[in-house]
C-alpha cells in the first residue's frame, strides 16, 4: 500500500530551462544513480534532451519547491503524448494512442515519503486532463514498488504488460550490461 510519512507544503510550478536548468539536471542525476537506476548522464546531451522535451507541444515539465524554502527545487516531473514515445506506445496498444504518457518523476532523496511524487503526479494528471488527455501511461521498473502503489493505489492504473530490457548500469564504478524488467501501467485520468 502506498504511505508517506506526511505531506510538506510544496510549490508545484513549470520548468523554467533558463532559471531551473542546472538545479534539474543536478537533481535528476543523482535521483537517477542509486539503484535501481544506476545511470550516468552526459550534462550536454541530458540538457538538450531537456531542453527538447520542454518545447514540444503539451509538455507538462514540472518542478517542486518547499514552500517557506529558498525556493530549493526537491522534484520534478515530465509528462508528455505517449505518440513520442513509440517504443512504450507499442507495448501498450493502439488503445493508448492519445494517452498522456507519464515520463519522469524525481524527487531528492532526503524528501522522499513526504508526498512530493504524489503532489507532482496529481499536477501533472491535473494539467493533462486540462490538455485534453483523458488516458495516462507510466512506465518504472519492477523494483520501484513505490511508484507502482501509487498508479494502482490511488490512481487505479493497471498493469498493461511487464517488458524485459537490458540497461547499462554503472555499478561499483563499472559499467554493465544488466537485465532488468520494466512495468508498463496504464489508467484513466480522473477529473480534476
Amino acid at each position: 500500500m502506498f504511505q508517506h510519512t506526511r505531506e510538506v507544503a510544496m510549490t508545484i510550478r513549470s520548468f523554467d530551462p533558463c532559471s531551473d536548468m542546472v538545479r534539474v539536471l543536478d537533481l535528476y542525476q543523482a535521483c537517477f544513480a542509486e539503484p535501481p537506476w544506476h545511470e550516468r548522464f552526459d550534462v550536454c546531451e541530458l540538457q538538450r534532451e531537456f531542453e527538447e522535451i520542454a518545447s514540444w507541444k503539451e509538455t507538462i515539465f514540472l518542478v517542486a519547491c518547499e514552500e517557506g524554502s529558498s525556493q530549493e527545487i526537491v522534484g520534478g516531473a515530465i509528462a508528455f503524448s505517449l505518440s513520442r514515445k513509440s517504443d512504450v506506445l507499442e507495448l501498450a496498444g493502439v488503445q493508448e494512442t492519445e494517452s498522456l504518457y507519464m515520463a519522469e518523476l524525481f524527487v531528492a532523496l532526503h524528501k522522499r515519503e513526504h508526498g512530493i511524487g504524489r503532489q507532482l503526479t496529481q499536477a501533472r494528471l491535473n494539467l493533462g486532463w486540462s490538455l485534453g488527455f483523458r488516458r495516462a501511461v507510466v512506465r518504472t521498473s519492477l523494483q520501484q514498488k513505490i511508484v507502482q502503489d501509487l498508479y494502482r493505489n490511488i490512481y487505479g492504473f493497471q498493469t498493461v504488460c511487464v517488458q524485459q530490457v537490458t540497461s547499462l548500469k554503472w555499478i561499483d564504478g563499472i559499467e554493465q550490461s544488466v537485465p532488468d524488467q520494466r512495468v508498463i501501467l496504464s489508467g484513466a485520468i480522473p477529473t480534476p
